[in-house]
């Protein structure tokens, strides 16, 4: 994360990224994840938790959704739970480290922004900040929500 002042832990293909506080927030967190898609396609995905997916919030996310101009809005099983949560995600052999940081960047700054939107709270720091008590670390289950 050359030119990026933050804190990093993780291993092989999840990492999770903590930013400095600005202006007296919380710290904003990002995880970024490989993943393996359709005929073993690796992609690269960056996102932040914005909160429980809840019914309640389905539309005005999808709402949001479509004014984004960076990202996309979805739901994302984390630590077990359905969250909302933003992200970006690239083909794993085409992304550009620039591309990375970006997303990093712009996705920290957003999240806890949509989520206050959503929800008119500020509990989450996105990706390994939802955390239950007595856990430690982190697991994200990319499952989605079965219908």
């Amino acid at each position: 994360m050359r030119g990026l002042d933050c804190f990093l832990e993780g291993s092989r293909d999840t990492f999770r990224i903590i930013l400095p506080q600005q202006r007296g927030e919380r710290l904003p967190e990002v995880i970024v994840e490989v993943n393996e898609g359709k005929d073993n396609e690796r992609f690269l995905s960056v996102f932040s938790v914005c909160g429980p997916a809840e019914p309640s919030h389905y539309a005005s996310a999808l709402a949001l959704n479509g004014r984004l101009t960076y990202g996309s809005l979805s739901i994302r099983h984390v630590l077990g739970a359905p969250m909302l949560v933003m992200s970006r995600t690239f083909p794993r052999d085409r992304v550009r480290a620039s591309e990375i940081r970006d997303a990093i960047i712009e996705i920290a700054r957003r999240s806890d922004q949509i989520e206050q939107q959503l929800t008119q709270l500020d509990q989450y720091r996105g990706g390994a900040g939802f955390r239950r008590p007595g856990q430690s670390g982190f697991r994200v289950d990319d499952r989605s929500p079965r219908s």
